[in-house]
């Protein structure tokens, strides 16, 4: 059971109600409920709905049975009837104390009045602890607001030890939230930290604080660097929320989820979440809240189509909205800028330009100072607009005084913007050299940033959707007629986006000591980047010859903050940057990028050379005649096809599609490249076999499964059912050349190496820590359901067999989609036969799928793949 809707909580717990907050909400553990409530003798009316697995019960005090609580605490008795029986639980009520100095405080702060503010809480009664207590955290939440966050940090802590005296559990808590709000904002990670666990210490007593908890410790680990963690608590927060019906706290929950996830390059989930916050609106949303909320909902069409994805035209009228929302309801001028800036580049996404410089001219007029942020867009817009017009020498100076700005200002994703830009322009003029060199530029300054940006610091979207500056590379390469380093671009960004993805999940699998240095360190850098950021937003009103005066000026700043960077990087354990190995004679090498409409670019790439042809992508059912047509010949001398899957039809089999009347995986063994070079030893040569099969007791196929391979041969290692815990499992993994998993496997979204495969006892073992095991097997059989899926097929991220692999595994069996057990067990007895007679891991599971697929033609024998080096 749960309580909230109280307007405070003491010790007890005690619910305070008021006439502004009188209705007391629980959630039960259990469905089918009849509910009554009495109050002094009187009903209390009831309100009982199913809520996640249980039931939310709602009970309104009426306004005349508040004055029973005038003489005293008194009970709230409610009785529960059921299929099994009745119960009664009581709740004492309490009258909650607020004098009218802090009533008028707390109107004045919410008018912007400090000053008045600070002076009504001198009216607060002295004699009261709870009020002094009260007064004492008004004033520290003005201290915030008027920008002295000594002042306001020490107020908090004087209020946190006054409510603890008083026993007002509630408000002790919020005040730790606080503290650990303004701790977070001057990135004193570990001090916040600090200050919620204390905060927590209320939580016995506040059921509603462990949905706030949840809440700010996901602001926390979203500043610090661990992503997964802060959806994880954002995942914990909306549960609690949802049970108690806290409306407010849960769309601030949703609006910080879809915000990350945006910034971490996750598009299409961040559209879902914003298009569900839009169609469940809560009633009574600020004007304010809503137009931040349309707008929203648009950047994140406009981030989909900045990536390559088809706008969605609707946006404009989100846009519109926001736009008149805030002229009119919320008059906010900055506000407005930004979305009018929005609105001119929605305006070149349905191919308007000169409505998109007059949406721009209108931008410029909105507010007389843009932050960075809009600047660097509105240079942007104006010199696309103006490139669209064929005004190329405008388009050229708009994106100069861009990147120049954006150097000064150290805002890498704006310098690649305005690089690319500048690309543009000379492609345009047909200077195809001075494109690829330009072009290489951007591709420098995305190495550089990969190897020098936590992917989820704060600037987590900078590596999102920059496939096409390389895609634009290669293309103007092959305009020159050199395929090879077209392909080597393409390679590199790839193993770029693996990187970025593999440090992300080093740093959420950092073990506790090891991580409380990495949010010392990154809270040493970004203390160092607010700095540069704060002297850079006043940048923009500099003349352009004073730009390199004012960058010579930022040096010892942008020094510091390198070496704090360089500091948290040390602790994860990276080798060095993984460069595109060079192709094994008798292997071939297929790619593919999308170049006009309805065409694909195919490489064709073995030892000896590239070659490249424009394709159609035709009939997914014909797609590999039509994709391999112009290299059929070239299959014939080929040993081994290695596919880099990204482009190829998105999730299509290509390995099962039909090749001259047969599966193309029978004219050529096809695996899924990673595409990085061979890893050196990651310890002693293991020889032992390990088998890990049903930790769930929920798969009695698998059981079976690991039975009929024992059968085939001695020498396995076995954790079964209950031994296969976490702890069982990363012990037996650092002795094993051959990993074979039957159980069940789970898909997380997000670069960080959310997916896992389950263990027993509610362990996990996660991609991410895979990454940070001291070995991993040379072959891996991952028998679960989507253990090679990927977030998408345009984007790397780190499925379990990329970990895998990336951490040195040579070959990694995986299924890209849920497979049925007895699928499983069959095409497992079938690849460990092969295994037995000789074949290398990706031969066997090819013969494997073969002899199914003969015997069965319908079976899902295409779900299972090769990952691979």
């Amino acid at each position: 059971m749960e309580l909230g809707g109280c307007a405070a909580i003491a010790r007890g717990p005690v619910c305070e109600v008021s006439d502004d907050a009188r209705t007391v909400r629980l959630w039960l553990e259990s469905t089918g409920l009849t509910v009554t409530a009495q109050l002094g003798g009187s009903g209390v009316p009831v309100t009982a709905v199913e809520a996640l697995g249980g039931t939310r019960v709602a009970a309104e005090i009426p306004a005349p049975l508040l004055a029973l609580l005038d003489a005293g605490d008194a009970p709230l008795v409610l009785t529960f009837v059921g299929a099994t029986g009745a119960a009664r639980h009581t709740i004492t009520l309490r009258r909650a104390v607020d004098g009218p100095a802090l009533v008028r405080a707390r109107a004045l702060r919410r008018e912007g009045k400090f000053a008045e503010a600070a002076a009504a809480l001198g009216e607060v009664p002295a004699g009261s602890p709870v009020l002094a207590a009260r007064a004492k955290s008004l004033s520290a939440r003005l201290a915030l607001a008027s920008g002295d966050g000594v002042a306001a940090r020490r107020s908090f802590a004087e209020a946190i030890a006054e409510h603890h005296a008083a026993g007002r559990a509630s408000d002790e808590a919020l005040d730790g939230f606080a503290l650990a709000y303004s701790l977070r904002e001057r990135r004193d990670f570990i001090g916040a930290r600090e200050a919620l666990e204390r905060a927590a210490e209320a939580f016995p007593d506040w059921d509603e604080g462990r949905a706030h908890g949840a809440y700010y410790g996901a602001l926390l680990d979203r500043d610090r660097g661990d992503p997964a963690g802060a959806l994880a608590a954002l995942a914990d927060a909306e549960e609690r929320a949802t049970r108690l019906g806290m409306g407010p706290l849960l769309h601030d929950v949703r609006d910080v989820r879809a915000r990350l996830l945006q910034a971490l390059g996750r598009s299409e989930e961040a559209r879902r979440s914003f298009r569900a916050m839009d169609a469940e609106r809560p009633s009574g949303l600020p004007p304010c809240r809503l137009g931040e909320l349309a707008n929203n909902l648009a950047w994140t069409e406009l981030l989909r189509a900045e990536g390559g994805e088809p706008f969605e035209p609707a946006a404009l009228s989100s846009l519109d909205e926001a736009a008149d929302v805030y002229r009119t309801r919320c008059p906010r001028a900055d506000h407005l800028q930004s979305v009018l800036v929005n609105r001119a580049l929605a305006s070149l996404f349905v191919g308007r330009p000169e409505e998109a410089e007059r949406r721009a001219r209108e931008a410029r007029a909105a507010a007389p100072e843009p932050t960075l942020e809009v600047l660097f867009w509105l240079l942007d817009v104006e010199a696309r607009a103006a490139s669209a017009d064929k005004r190329l020498d405008e388009a050229a100076a708009r994106y100069e005084e861009m990147r120049a700005r954006a150097e000064l200002a150290s805002v890498p994703e704006a310098v690649w913007r305005a690089t690319v830009g500048l690309g543009d322009v000379r492609l345009a003029r047909s200077d195809r050299s001075g494109a690829v060199a330009l072009y290489r530029d951007a591709e420098r300054l995305l190495d550089a940033e990969a190897r020098g940006v936590p992917l989820a610091e704060g600037r987590a979207a900078f590596l999102s959707g920059r496939a096409r500056g390389a895609e634009k590379l290669a293309l103007a390469l092959l305009s020159q007629g050199d395929a090879e380093q077209a392909l080597r671009g393409l390679r590199t960004a790839r193993s770029r986006a693996l990187t970025a993805a593999a440090r992300q999940g080093r740093i959420d699998a950092l073990p506790g000591p090891r991580r409380a240095l990495w949010d010392d360190a990154v809270g040493r850098y970004r203390r160092e980047r607010d700095a540069l950021d704060g002297l850079a937003a006043a940048d923009w009103k500099l003349p352009r010859d004073r730009l390199a005066a004012a960058k010579r000026e930022r040096e010892t700043l942008t020094k510091q903050a390198a070496r704090a960077l360089a500091d948290a990087l040390a602790l994860l354990d990276e080798g060095p940057a993984a460069e595109p190995p060079p192709i094994a004679p008798g292997d071939a090498l297929l790619a593919a990028i999308p170049a006009d409409a309805g065409q694909l670019v195919v490489f064709f790439a073995e030892s000896t050379g590239v070659a490249t042809a424009r394709v159609s992508a035709g009939n997914p059912l014909d797609f590999a005649n039509i994709l391999l047509s112009p290299f059929g010949t070239g299959l014939g001398r080929v040993r081994r096809l290695r596919v880099l899957s990204e482009g190829l039809a998105g999730g299509t089999d290509l390995h099962a599609l039909p090749f001259r009347g047969r599966p193309l995986q029978a004219t050529v063994p096809v695996v899924y490249a990673v595409d990085l070079p061979p890893s050196p030893p990651r310890s002693s040569p293991a020889s032992g076999r390990l088998v890990v099969s049903d930790p769930r007791e929920d798969l009695p196929e698998a059981r079976r499964e690991v039975a009929r391979l024992r059968a085939l041969s001695d020498g396995w290692r076995s954790l079964e059912g209950p031994q296969a815990t976490r702890a069982a499992v990363l012990d037996e993994l650092a002795r094993a050349e051959l990993f074979h998993f039957a159980g069940h496997g789970v898909f997380g979204e997000g670069a960080g190496g959310a997916s896992k495969l389950l263990l027993a006892e509610g362990g996990e073992l996660r991609a991410a820590e895979v990454l940070l095991a001291p070995t991993v097997p040379r072959w891996v059989v991952l028998s679960g359901c989507e253990t090679a899926r990927v977030e998408s097929h345009r984007t790397l991220g780190l499925g379990l067999a990329t970990a895998f692999v990336a951490a040195g595994a040579e070959v990694v069996v995986a299924t890209s989609r849920p497979v049925r057990d007895t699928l499983a067990a069959e095409l497992a007895v079938a690849l460990h036969e092969r295994l037995a007679a000789g074949d290398p891991l990706d031969l066997a599971l090819r013969n494997a799928q073969l002899g199914i697929a003969a015997k069965d033609p319908n079976s899902d024998w295409a779900a299972y793949r090769a990952v691979v080096r």
